[in-house]
C-alpha cells in the first residue's frame, strides 16, 4: 500500500493519562491549569508544538517517533512518550 506507515505507534500522554494514536494527524490542546499544552501528531510522530510555560523547553524536543523516545513539560506536568 503506498504511503502506508509502519506498525501502529502510539503515545503516552502522563498528566492526562491518555493513549493517542499515531496513525492519524490530529492536534491536542491541554489545559492543564495554569497552562495550555498543544500536542500534534503527524506523519507518525508526536510533538509539544506549543506551552505557555515559562521556559519553552519542551517545545526544543522535536518529533517523536521510534519506540521510548520521550518529552516532557515539567512546568505544565505533561509527559509523552512513544511506545510501540
Amino acid at each position: 500500500m503506498v504511503g502506508a506507515r509502519p506498525a501502529a505507534a502510539r503515545a503516552r500522554v502522563w498528566k492526562q493519562s491518555e493513549t493517542l494514536s499515531l496513525d492519524e494527524d490530529h492536534d491536542y490542546l491541554y489545559d492543564v491549569g495554569d497552562y495550555v499544552v498543544h500536542l500534534q501528531v503527524k506523519d507518525g510522530a508526536i510533538a509539544f508544538l506549543d506551552s505557555q510555560c515559562p521556559d519553552h523547553i519542551c517545545e526544543q524536543f522535536g518529533w517523536l517517533d521510534k519506540d521510548g523516545a520521550w518529552a516532557a513539560c515539567v512546568p505544565a506536568g505533561v509527559y509523552v512518550v512513544v511506545q510501540e
